[in-house]
């Protein structure tokens, strides 16, 4: 047992290139070694994500009516002690001063107090569906999504031709995690108002949680065909080709990222990992390199790098890339397996059993971990604690 694992180890060193990546992590060629340096392609923010939610949803603001202008008459002469009797405000009136007043305090971010002046324009015209279309976007913005919804899909009751009210319902449907309403929603949206880029996006980010991947691409592939110059529908494409093993495109649509943004470490760290899954490693630690030099403090980039550099078999390097990984980010558990692998394929024994050790304190169940810690404690001459750490593999 002992002879066949240290030949496997040696045969390790002989045939140490990284094979087909699954989910973002590499297996080692080999028979005992399990896994290699996992890389992390990171997700773009999706509209559901974005910093201050209010502004991913669409409050309306009424157009205004022309303003009447009266024919040039004579003024009749006044009637001694007569004065002119105010007109009482129309009830859509009453109805259009508070939505107005709403918007105001929506748009300044006094998103409660926009929430009682929707509700009281309702009560002057309550089928508006402006109104209530803005009385969910209010809602949404402090998080109240349910509110949203109730109110949203009143406002498309009351408007079933308004794309925009469609449009706001599918979002929230999308951070209630209800997908398929969210599908439906956005495709009315987008039968009413087609070629709309933003719908699109939000339509492939709600296909790309569903695993609809294929579809996510076509939503995407969709926008940057109506705005070439959209970097984050790209970005977005990007993600799905990489969903699809993609690679070649994955790398194109990031190219062109970056064309447009060349200062976004986010794209150049994904460039890297889709250069890393298509086996273009030296292009992947080009890749890293620059996503670091732009966001130095980037614990996944610098284990990206190291994964980089362990397939090009410069386990030195990768080892130093991963301590820095694990320097930035205490808890990183992958850094730590990573770390471990780099020390074995170095035949640093001690070394990596400590990080395997320490990637299994961080993550109880990794497996990978326990079967690598066996190989390694088996080559240190440590045979009965290599034998419970196969053992917890085999869980």
């Amino acid at each position: 047992m002992v002879l066949v694992l240290i030949l496997a180890l040696l045969g390790q060193h002989i045939f140490g290139w990284p094979q087909d990546i699954s989910g973002g992590a590499s297996s080692l060629a080999g028979q005992d070694i399990i896994g290699g340096a996992s890389v992390v392609f990171k997700r773009p923010p999706r509209v559901r994500d974005l910093a201050g939610g209010a502004s991913a949803l669409i409050a309306r603001h009424r157009t205004p009516r022309p303003t009447v202008i009266a024919a040039n008459r004579p003024p009749r002469p006044g009637v001694p002690g007569s004065e002119p009797t105010p007109t009482e405000p129309s009830n859509d009136e009453k109805a259009e001063v508070y939505n107005n007043q709403g918007n105001t305090l929506y748009d300044i971010g006094k998103y409660a107090e926009a929430v009682e002046a929707y509700k009281k324009a309702l009560t002057f015209k309550p089928n508006d569906a402006l109104s209530f279309n803005n009385l969910g976007a209010a809602y949404f913005a402090q998080g109240q999504n349910q509110n949203a919804i109730d109110a949203f899909q009143k406002a498309v009751s009351a408007n079933k031709d308004e794309a925009d009210g469609y449009f706001n319902l599918g979002i929230a449907y999308n951070v209630t995690e209800k997908y398929d309403l969210a599908e439906a929603a956005l495709k009315k949206a987008l039968a009413l108002k087609p070629d709309w880029p933003e719908a699109l996006n939000a339509l492939g980010d709600t296909y790309l949680t569903m695993g609809r991947n294929e579809d996510a691409a076509k939503a995407y592939e969709a926008v940057v065909k109506i705005q070439p110059d959209n970097s984050g529908a790209y970005s977005n494409l990007a993600f799905a080709y990489d969903r699809l093993l993609r690679y070649d495109d994955s790398i194109a649509a990031l190219k062109r990222v970056i064309q447009l943004t060349p200062n976004d470490a986010f794209a150049y760290n994904n460039l890297g990992a889709a250069s890393y899954k298509a086996g273009k490693y030296k292009d992947a630690v080009d890749a890293f390199t620059q996503s670091l030099r732009l966001k130095p403090g980037d614990a996944d980039a610098q284990n990206n790098l190291g994964a980089a550099q362990y397939a090009l078999e410069k386990y030195g390097d990768a080892i130093g890339a991963f301590q820095e990984a694990i320097k930035l980010k205490p808890g990183f558990a992958d850094a730590a397996y990573n770390l471990g692998n780099a020390y074995l394929m170095s035949a640093k024994f001690a070394e990596s059993a400590d990080a395997y050790q320490q990637a299994i304190k961080l993550r109880t169940d990794y497996g990978e971990a326990q079967n690598n810690l066996g190989i390694a404690l088996t080559n240190l001459n440590r045979f009965a604690e290599a034998v419970a750490a196969f053992r917890e593999a085999a869980r």
